[in-house]
């Protein structure tokens, strides 16, 4: 267990997540900044593939009005989740975690774990196979309207169905004020620049203004090429500022 951001996790130093924190003291900084940064006047901070709570905790305990809801489909690193809320429980009433995976339907879809790969956050759905398990889905528009919710800020994580989690959320009147997304690109079989222009033009066409990661500064987003394989995003409505790391 270590005192990382001004809460406590456990974390495998052997793991991708773990190794970061405990040996660097440090994991996805700009990303985390850009979800503080844009939930300091937020109520409520979605958190779509949450993973151990690395950036669930993180904001919840630097912006103390926010209520975080963060969605794990994996069961094991659900556990993982909940043990590390357990460890901050001034957090706990602040914080609900829904063990389900985020797609553009809901029901039920085949989740492939990432344990295998030293990288616990390399699970993502994938109907293409027999391998892995059956989660339940949820669509994030569909549940906010069921449960009565804005949602101001949401940072999606999904190793490549991230356009399946836009569409969920288009749904519904939703419309965060901002949006962190990283996409995985090279997880989809088609080619990387058709699948790099489908996110710029769902965000692009729903009102938000698009930057990209690049050497720990958010710039303005070009072109689909420039995301490449993978990329960090910060989408914000159009009527706001992008707010720099």
């Amino acid at each position: 267990m270590v005192s990382w951001r001004g809460v406590r996790v456990a974390v495998d130093p052997g793991e991708a997540h773990g190794y970061h924190v405990y040996f660097l003291g440090d994991y996805a900084r700009s990303e985390i900044e850009a979800c503080i940064n844009q939930c300091r006047t937020a109520r409520i901070f979605v958190d779509v593939g949450a993973n151990i709570g690395l950036v669930t905790l993180a904001v919840a305990r630097a912006c103390p009005r926010v209520r975080v809801i963060a969605f794990e489909p994996d069961r094991a690193v659900a556990v993982w989740l909940r043990h590390n809320l357990s460890l901050n429980p001034d957090l706990a009433s602040r914080v609900r975690i829904v063990e389900a995976a985020v797609a553009s339907d809901e029901g039920h879809a085949r989740f492939v774990s990432g344990h295998r790969d030293d990288n616990i956050g390399l699970g993502r759905l994938d109907d293409s196979g027999e391998t892995g398990v059956r989660v339940s889905t949820v669509a994030l528009g569909p549940f906010a309207t069921r449960e009565r919710l804005t949602f101001d800020t949401v940072k999606i994580d999904v190793e490549g169905t991230e356009l399946d989690v836009l569409r969920g959320l288009w749904r519904s009147q939703q419309r965060p004020r901002a949006i962190v997304v990283e996409t995985h690109a090279g997880h989809n079989l088609g080619p990387i620049a058709v699948f790099n222009r489908q996110i710029i033009d769902e965000l692009t066409g729903a009102g938000y203004r698009i930057a990209r990661l690049a050497r720990g500064r958010w710039v303005p987003l070009d072109t689909p090429e420039a995301m490449g394989r993978r990329a960090h995003l910060l989408a914000v409505q159009q009527r706001s500022d992008v707010a720099s790391s």
